[in-house]
């Protein structure tokens, strides 16, 4: 079953702790079914007026993903993606296959998304990649964090070994200080591997962490 498919969701208050280990799954390759059981002893659900409110995405939800995503790259600071790139385009990389896709909501409004994948095919499918983007206008709340969280807590659960990002960009201190908090290091650097809009060449950080 896939992430559209489910309607379960987290409602959670903001500014949670760190992610506690949970029960692995039995078997790697059931990546990709959402069992929430699990998951939901990381965070009581709970409703909160100030609260976040994590589910799958859903096709209506596109819209306002793009919107997020277009208002992200356009800055040039901290994604690869060309800030030109078009839609069609932004929606294969976003709803990639294999990728669970899920956004989370403020108020009812979608304030965040983010997704996770295998970071490689076959015999590298054990280890999970993600991408986050945030709302500009909702940044510095703790949306980014609790979105984390929660990406690491599912991953675990469908039975990644690790999580890794391949492309954080070192002045994006914000990203790399949040990711440091969560149990990520640097395992790696690409000397001036990003065009920075603003600053030119800087340097990529690979990040790493087990589960």
């Amino acid at each position: 079953m896939g992430a559209q498919d489910v309607a379960a969701v987290w409602e959670i208050p903001l500014q949670k702790p760190g992610v506690p280990k949970l029960a692995k799954a039995a078997d790697p390759a059931k990546a990709g079914s959402v069992s929430w059981a699990v998951a939901a002893t990381f965070m009581q659900t709970k409703r909160s007026a100030d609260g976040l409110r994590i589910r799958p995405a859903s096709r209506s939800d596109w819209p306002v993903i793009w919107e997020i995503f277009r208002s992200v790259i356009k800055k040039g600071d901290t994604y690869a993606f060309s800030p030109e790139l078009d839609e069609e385009s932004a929606h294969q990389i976003w709803f990639a296959t294999g990728a669970q896709v899920f956004v989370a909501e403020k108020e009812g409004q979608v304030a965040g998304t983010f997704f996770v994948k295998p970071n490689q095919p076959g015999l590298g499918s054990h280890v999970a990649n993600a991408g986050f983007m945030v709302d500009p206008k909702l940044h510095g709340v703790g949306i980014g964090r609790v979105m984390g969280e929660f990406a690491l807590a599912w991953a675990q659960e469908q039975g990644y070994r690790a999580m890794q990002f391949n492309f954080v960009v070192s002045t994006n201190t914000g990203a790399v200080a949040l990711w440091k908090k969560l149990g990520f290091a640097i395992i790696g650097t690409i000397p001036r591997g990003f065009r920075h809009a603003h600053l030119g060449y800087v340097d990529v950080y690979v990040m790493y962490r087990e589960l």
